[in-house]
């Protein structure tokens, strides 16, 4: 599945455009989203990520990215994700088998359905983010919200997160992604119970 993410700069402007161009609401929900791996990141460096994420549904993912045999560098990658019930007993079975917590991002997720394409709208501490899962509707996209394909990230959340994270937090702990404090503001601007 390919996504486009782009970042929105005025959010008060891009959910008047949104509401306007004929987008339905589907739903928003907080997610949380942890990664795993074991000391001295041995499933990294062999390219897996485990992945739990809670919102929408409580899900276990992991990605393999394989190099190919072609001479460009390019990686295969190979995504399996099950529904999980209890996510809880899932980490206390990661702690015992010793795969550990080591990153934590935390969003408000507004999800949109614009034609056959799906938008995802993503609130961080660092800033709100259009996803795009349809690649198909981009270009009535970008005319919409006066975007432009330069304009398209290259870098997925965690990277993204990565270099905004605030230097206050205790980098051992590796929570650089939710100051407590921080209140979420795209869940204001949407009644979601009446959407409107």
């Amino acid at each position: 599945m390919n996504k486009i993410r782009f970042k929105i700069e005025n959010y008060n402007d891009f959910f008047y455009k949104l509401k306007t161009s004929g987008a339905i609401f589907v739903g928003g929900k907080f997610e949380i989203t942890k990664k795993y791996d074991f000391l001295q990141n041995k499933l990294s460096n062999k390219k897996i990520y485990i992945k739990t994420k809670s919102g929408f549904r409580n899900t276990l993912s992991m990605k393999i990215n394989e190099s190919t045999n072609s001479s460009n560098n390019k990686c295969e990658i190979k995504n399996t994700k099950v529904e999980i019930e209890d996510l809880d007993k899932l980490d206390y079975i990661f702690n015992t088998i010793g795969l550990k917590l080591i990153s934590e991002i935390k969003k408000y997720r507004m999800v949109w359905k614009l034609e056959n394409g799906i938008l995802n709208i993503d609130e961080f501490p660092f800033g709100v983010y259009l996803e795009i899962i349809d690649s198909a509707i981009l270009n009535k996209i970008i005319n919409i919200f006066n975007l432009n394909k330069n304009q398209i990230l290259k870098k997925n959340y965690w990277e993204i997160s990565e270099e905004n994270c605030n230097k206050n937090y205790d980098d051992n702990l590796k929570d650089k992604f939710l100051d407590k404090n921080f209140s979420f503001e795209i869940c204001k601007l949407y009644d979601i119970e009446s959407g409107t």
